[in-house]
């Protein structure tokens, strides 16, 4: 009998609440309530009327060096977000989980504030995306004007880098304001991860997702794994912006930037109408010149377009490397314009661009279109794979399997004085030793010091 008696004894004392009151053995099945287990406190059971004074408050009970806040328990309800969520500061690191069919709706309206501002070494941890309403989210009001909806600033005076984003669904409203961009990266640095991340559902007048560095700061080290981001077409929506730029804007200034990946299965979609990039990469450091944009690498990467205009991927003066590994390029409505663009502000020199590997690309006008020295190769010649590498002192090096060999080669302005060796097609050579301009084209080769056109 003693034994039997401890059994239910402590049966009883595992049944209590964090108030200690004894719940009933069998009296209330499943209605046991904390309101933190060990470092792990719990959203729902903090005080507040709205789900960000709940959230914030939760925060607010972690350690001093942070923890766990877990907002599950909100479960399959639509919440509201009456107020900037701040996820972890320089001094305290929070990781932050929520459930997937939670609805968190953001009503702010100041336009200085974020939904969510995720702080460096934070984390915001989704028990897995979804793609449209009305499953869950993070949803906007109409008249929404933010700052951005998740925003993580990293280089602030704290000693953390780094933050971790997984399993969001971001779904903007047509008709609110964005300031910076729906999802906001600013000097983000190393370790920093996304992860599974929907942004889409509806179009937005703004960037989707954004990548800056602030003046004489250098960034790098971010790693982009399976998301989705879909414009819808909407006028004013350009889905990724990588630059250096003042927070708020997209005019030039002075930085760094480096290692920035995005691998698949990834797609990135359905810009705005009059010749938006899906990826724009911006180079210029607002003075004439460039900044140094370093290794930016895409792998089995998906990229859609809608309007005839579109640019998939526009390298506008990266002073680095670029490479293309595995892209799949598709059209929906209407065929793109360039599925790559390569271009270059007065005073820059680009350097370092690889591509290789771009599939499904004939429903887009042109594969590859380097502006720079005049080089073109169609998508619809029926190129099954380009390998095509580019420096800024002309070396190149072209395969394209599966259909005709040819492009529009350089002009004899741009022939420059590439190592001996190098051949080329020049669009307006004449057939004569040394080359000269003023022709209907011909094969330049360059040997000992001197272009040879024939």
């Amino acid at each position: 009998m003693k034994a039997k008696y401890l059994f239910f004894a402590s049966c009883a004392l595992l049944l209590r609440g964090s108030s200690g009151h004894a719940q009933g053995l069998g009296t209330h099945p499943g209605a046991v309530s904390h309101t933190s287990i060990n470092n792990v406190i719990y959203a729902d059971t903090q005080p507040g009327v709205t789900a960000d004074a709940r959230i914030n408050a939760c925060i607010s009970a972690l350690p001093a060096n942070g923890g766990i806040c877990d907002a599950r328990g909100f479960g399959s309800t639509l919440q509201t977000i009456a107020a900037k969520v701040t996820v972890g500061t320089n001094s305290k690191t929070v990781t932050l989980r929520v459930d997937r069919t939670t609805t968190f709706h953001c009503t702010i309206i100041n336009g200085t504030d974020p939904c969510f501002d995720l702080g460096p070494g934070s984390a915001i941890i989704g028990d897995g995306g979804v793609v449209t309403l009305p499953n869950a989210g993070i949803t906007f009001a109409s008249n929404a004007n933010v700052v951005a909806g998740v925003r993580n600033i990293q280089q602030n005076g704290g000693n953390f880098v780094g933050a971790y984003i997984e399993g969001l669904t971001i779904i903007p409203n047509p008709t609110m304001t964005v300031k910076d961009a729906i999802v906001s990266l600013q000097n983000a640095l190393q370790i920093t991860h996304i992860k599974n991340l929907s942004i889409g559902g509806s179009g937005v007048a703004g960037i989707l997702l954004k990548l800056y560095c602030t003046k004489g700061k250098s960034c790098g080290n971010v790693e982009f794994d399976n998301i989705q981001v879909d414009c819808l077409g909407a006028a004013g929506c350009k889905p990724v912006w990588i630059g250096c730029a003042s927070a708020g804007s997209t005019s030039p200034t002075n930085c760094s930037i480096g290692s920035i990946n995005f691998q698949g299965p990834s797609a990135m979609v359905h810009p705005g109408p009059g010749g938006i990039p899906i990826f724009d990469i911006e180079g210029g450091n607002g003075v004439g010149g460039c900044n140094p944009i370093e290794d930016i690498n895409w792998y089995g990467v998906q990229l859609e377009s809608i309007n005839s205009g579109d640019i998939g991927i526009l390298l506008n003066g990266v002073n680095g490397s670029a490479h293309v590994y595995g892209l799949v390029a598709t059209a929906n409505t209407n065929p793109g314009a360039d599925v790559i663009r390569i271009s270059q502000p007065a005073g820059c020199t680009v350097d370092g661009i690889d591509i290789r590997g771009v599939s499904n690309q004939a429903s887009w006008t042109n594969t590859l279109n380097n502006t720079i020295n005049n080089r073109t190769f169609s998508a619809a010649a029926g190129f099954a794979r380009l390998n095509y590498s580019y420096s800024g002192l002309n070396r190149i090096q072209t395969v394209v399997d599966g259909g005709p060999v040819g492009y529009g080669g350089v002009t004899f302005a741009n022939l420059g004085t590439p190592a001996n060796g190098t051949f080329t097609f020049c669009s307006d050579c004449t057939i004569a030793n040394p080359c000269a301009g003023g022709g209907a084209g011909a094969f330049a080769k360059r040997l000992n010091g001197i272009w040879v056109c024939n």
